[in-house]
């Protein structure tokens, strides 16, 4: 299957779990094969080898950019995971930093412009500022 629908699938299995921590726990209890890296990986690249449209030149290429699309896409879920969890504990303005830290990425990924920032730990709304001075 490719990349996107396998990610999907990972997803739906993920959250048929529960939580990320009862996701974990039966995660461990699973092959390794199972592992969502490895598995979904694999089910990519197969899309691709399996598929008529593409010539067998081209097929191991293709494949292993499939299979590197699917770790990217696993990699950004699990970044934007961390990044949510860290926004809704306690002590945050959790909707609104939430929803402004969205936009901002959403508006970098589209633009590709994004604010110089100092390893001195710039606030949500700061690199807000700055990226919209930027534009």
């Amino acid at each position: 299957m490719p990349a996107q629908v396998a990610v999907r699938h990972w997803l739906a299995e993920a959250h048929a779990r529960g939580s990320s921590a009862a996701y974990e726990v039966w995660l461990h209890d699973q092959p390794p094969d199972a592992a969502p890296r490895r598995r979904v990986r694999a089910q990519a690249e197969a899309a691709v080898t399996s598929s008529t449209t593409i010539g067998p030149r081209e097929q191991p290429l293709a494949a292993w950019q499939a299979g590197r699309d699917a770790i990217f896409l696993i990699e950004l879920v699990s970044v934007l995971n961390l990044r949510a969890e860290e926004l809704l504990e306690p002590g945050f303005p959790r909707g609104e930093t939430l929803e402004a830290e969205l936009r901002l990425l959403k508006l970098e990924v589209r633009t590709g412009v994004s604010p110089e920032e100092a390893p001195s730990a710039l606030t949500c709304a700061n690199r807000w500022f700055d990226w919209c001075i930027a534009c």
